[in-house]
């Protein structure tokens, strides 16, 4: 029963922190995304 409950909380632990890690990894690519995007902007088109 104890070995459960510890299991239990170790997986709600460890869901809710996937869940923010994502969230974080989310928007740290869209930063970069837009970033990356206003440095080609920037710079003009010679095609």
């Amino acid at each position: 029963g104890k070995m459960m409950n510890i299991d239990t909380n170790d997986l709600t632990m460890t869901e809710a922190e996937r869940e923010k890690e994502l969230i974080e990894s989310d928007k740290e690519e869209r930063v970069y995304y837009e970033e990356a995007l206003e440095d080609s902007n920037d710079k003009p088109l010679n095609d």
